[in-house]
């Protein structure tokens, strides 16, 4: 019966305290994180490599960051006025008669008096 006692005994208090100690680790996780990486960006910056002589060999490793080349289009419009003095939507360098419009130029080939367009 004393055994039976002692057995049940010893398992609460092993849950009890077992219990305790996974308590406080838990609530003390947060900060042991914290130093674990202090100390592992401390590891990774600096790297200290025995030599066989006396001096001793640093190796600072460093992170550099590329950026993409920024890619810039540019659109260009030019408008080229080409002079056109009568306005009838032919340009000057084109036109046979720069000063007046077309549509008041006759054609009279054979000297009738008639304009040729009329004649047909």
């Amino acid at each position: 019966m004393f055994k039976k006692k002692f057995a049940v005994l010893f398992m609460v208090f092993s849950l009890v305290f077992g219990g305790g100690l996974s308590v406080f680790h838990f609530a003390n996780a947060d900060d042991d994180e914290e130093e674990y990486e202090e100390d592992d960006d401390e590891n990774e910056d600096v790297k200290v490599e025995p030599s066989s002589s006396s001096e001793k060999t640093v190796t600072v490793e460093e992170t550099i960051v590329v950026e993409p080349a920024k890619i810039v289009t540019e659109n260009q419009l030019q408008t080229i006025s080409l002079s056109d003095r009568d306005r009838d939507g032919i340009p000057d360098d084109e036109d046979k008669h720069p000063d007046i419009a077309e549509i008041y130029i006759v054609k009279d080939d054979d000297l009738n008096g008639i304009v040729d367009t009329f004649e047909n």
